[in-house]
């Protein structure tokens, strides 16, 4: 379920604003004789299509600069909107404190590769599970595998939809603590992990171990001199679909015609010794806010705005600025 796609509803409601907006103009040909058949009807038709995409359009626009995604266009015509920030004014958090993440919403292996190379630059991702029907189970392991091996980002934000509504926390979890509880769950992972963190250690050596079996070594060196360390989302990913043959434990765990689907519900079980849901809401009052950032020994906390995630709250940072306020309060005479 891709949230940047034109859902039916909208395509239906664009086509009923398009007729309805060309049926004006046929009336007001009739009445006023433009457009005619020399004239006009080429700006009526660009005006009723302008008028007709304009709402799907604002919607996916929102939806782009919420998500800070990247958009590459036919021709090489390219958005970035990873610099957009999401403002959430409150007395105690400003919006430089409110930080939405960066979200992933593809976890195709080309998607991954792309974000791979961003993980750097972030403090925290956040992984959209939305209805179950977004991530598999083994996509969010070759993520927190990534960031396990980068030391970064920190935290991944695990979100969901429950009883449609979307965009629910089920909280923050740190990627090496996915790894952990993914492999003691599943036996599995424990196998891709060590030989994929042994890929790595020879691609860093510079040669494959003579008395391991590293038979795809070429293929990730060359993946390997072009992003460094970031090649692990490419390893543990296709290790996962294709692993390599006398490896002893290893199997497959991607399976493309049964994907390994996760919901938030899931998830929450999966990592239940490990997330962080504790959340401050950013529409009550400044004291009540007070006291739940007071309160967390996190160093973050879930922001909700409307009932839904609105980003992440560096703790230190909230709990620096309000020492700050209760200072200059004590020094105003």
């Amino acid at each position: 379920m891709n949230r940047f796609a034109i859902t039916p509803s909208e395509l239906l409601t664009a086509a009923a604003v398009f007729a309805v907006v060309l049926i004006g103009f046929v009336v007001l040909s009739q009445q006023v004789g433009w457009p005619n058949e020399t004239s006009g009807w080429p700006l009526a038709l660009i005006a009723a299509a302008g008028l007709a995409a304009a709402s799907p359009a604002m919607r996916v626009l929102g939806e782009l600069q919420a998500s800070r995604a990247s958009v590459t266009l036919p021709g090489g015509i390219a958005f970035d909107f990873s610099a957009a920030v999401v403002e959430t004014r409150t007395d105690v958090m400003p919006p430089n404190i409110v930080d939405p993440g960066l979200l992933l919403q593809d976890t195709t292996q080309e998607a991954l590769d792309h974000a791979a190379a961003r993980l750097a630059q972030e403090t925290f991702v956040v992984a959209d599970l939305e209805d179950g029907r977004a991530w598999y189970r083994s996509r969010l392991f070759a993520l927190a595998g990534t960031a396990t091996m980068l030391d970064t980002p920190r935290a991944i934000v695990v979100l969901g939809t429950v009883g449609g509504t979307p965009r629910q926390p089920g909280g923050w979890i740190s990627p090496e603590d996915v790894i952990t509880a993914m492999t003691r769950d599943d036996p599995r992972y424990e196998a891709v992990w060590n030989h994929a963190r042994s890929y790595l250690t020879q691609l860093q050596a510079g040669q494959p171990n003579a008395n391991g079996s590293y038979p795809r070594y070429p293929e990730y060196q060359n993946y390997f001199t072009q992003i460094g360390n970031h090649v692990m989302t490419r390893i543990l990913v296709n290790q996962m679909q294709n692993p390599d043959p006398g490896v002893p434990d290893l199997l497959m765990i991607e399976d493309p015609f049964e994907p390994d689907w996760i919901d938030l519900r899931q998830a929450e079980t999966l990592f239940a010794s490990w997330l962080v849901s504790k959340r401050v809401d950013l529409e009550v009052d400044k004291t009540a806010q007070a006291h739940v950032l007071a309160d967390t020994q996190q160093p973050f906390v879930l922001a909700m705005k409307d009932g839904r995630y609105a980003g992440m709250v560096d703790a230190r940072k909230a709990q620096q600025r309000m020492l700050k306020e209760v200072l200059r309060s004590a020094a105003t005479p």
